[in-house]
């Protein structure tokens, strides 16, 4: 006995219930789907809360993964307490898709031989393994005799068509030529809706990184490949749900809101994004103020060139030749021919054109011109 085997008998009696209430096989697996997607709501749901409360601290938590970039075990432990302190499981955003991979897998087989999961007391058992023609037409077989190359042959089990399709039948497996468009065409209706289902998530939530929006875009692609060699019922499945989610993620993102926005009182208790940045860039440029600046090394000053003391008595006599060896080796020339150094006299100052009108306009006083005083004091003299 499986572990799986109470799913595919609970697929089976699901499956047998919608087609007693409308006799299609394709009609059933669509509100299969809806089943299913609504029992998940409130973990998709939930999912999207964490992903939003995550891009909420998003700053914070690269704050903490700079601070104990080279040290993993604390910062393990402090990824913990924050996750703890602010309500966050970094796994809610796994819990829909780990819910549905079983039921993916039983749907898979159900849809290969629905008849050994459905009970057979039900109007779809007996839709299956009722004998079409021949003289045994009417006849219902059991489940021994209802598999293909049983008693009965290739008339059992009957094949159950939606829009044409088999649904037991993967695309490359139809024989009719509007089977197999038709097929292919919901192929490719599955890698579409893929596609429109990860980009509105990009549009709702900019900060993924590159690498994910990168694998987004190619899941959908890979995703209808795979879906050639799966039976049709199952890629009607993939494509109704696709669907279901595109609507779904509205709804949500609408009631819940964004990470710049957030609605719910789940998340509009907690600080929005742009406030947790402001925080943490705060804490970065305080913890980058208190850290003491190292001085940098100073540059050691050339020490000032000897110079050799003129002797006392003697003026200094300047070197009539060149500079470097040449004058060096050439010989001093004899006493009395150099040229002795004048003392420097400081520059004259310059005087304002005030001051030189006033001493060109100014008379000499008598103080000033001592000749001219004693010239007069003669003249009287020779008068008398």
């Amino acid at each position: 006995m499986s572990i799986f085997n109470p799913i595919l008998d609970a697929i089976g009696w699901l499956l047998s219930i919608f087609y007693g209430v409308v006799p299609n096989l394709g009609v059933s697996i669509i509100l299969l789907t809806f089943t299913i997607m609504g029992l998940l709501y409130p973990l998709t749901a939930k999912q999207a809360r964490s992903m939003i409360r995550m891009q909420m601290v998003q700053p914070e938590i690269k704050r903490i993964q700079a601070k104990y970039k080279n040290d993993r075990a604390a910062l393990n432990e402090e990824m913990m307490k924050f996750y703890q302190e602010n309500k966050i499981n970094p796994l809610a955003g796994c819990l829909p898709l780990l819910v549905q991979m079983p039921i993916f897998f039983a749907l898979f087989r159900v849809l290969q031989n629905p008849y050994k999961y459905v009970p057979e007391s039900s109007s779809l058992f007996k839709a299956l393994c009722t004998v079409p023609k021949g003289p045994d037409a009417g006849v219902l077989a059991t489940v021994d005799q209802c598999s293909r190359g049983g008693a009965y042959g290739s008339q059992l089990p009957v094949p159950k068509q939606f829009l044409g399709m088999n649904l037991s039948f993967s695309a490359p497996d139809q024989l009719t030529t509007w089977a197999s468009v038709l097929g292919f065409a919901l192929v490719a209706l599955v890698m579409l809706s893929g596609y429109l289902q990860s980009r509105q998530a990009q549009k709702r939530t900019p900060a993924i990184n590159k690498q994910m929006a990168l694998v987004t875009k190619i899941l959908p692609v890979f995703f209808g490949f795979i879906s050639l060699n799966f039976p049709s019922g199952l890629v009607l499945y993939f494509f109704v749900s696709n669907l279901w989610r595109l609507g779904q993620q509205e709804v949500i993102f609408r009631s819940i809101g964004t990470a710049a926005n957030p609605k719910h009182k789940s998340l509009t208790g907690s600080k929005s994004a742009a406030v947790v940045e402001a925080e943490s860039r705060e804490r970065s440029d305080e913890g980058a103020s208190d850290a003491t600046p190292v001085p940098a090394k100073a540059k050691k000053a050339p020490a000032p060139r000897a110079t050799r003391p003129a002797p006392s008595g003697k003026p200094m006599i300047a070197p009539t030749g060149g500079g470097g060896l040449r004058g060096l080796f050439r010989p001093p020339p004899p006493p009395g021919a150099g040229a002795t150094v004048r003392p420097a006299t400081p520059p004259a100052r310059k005087q304002s054109t005030r001051s030189t009108r006033s001493s060109r306009t100014a008379t000499p006083t008598p103080a000033e011109r001592p000749g001219q005083a004693g010239r007069r004091v003669s003249k009287k003299k020779k008068k008398r």
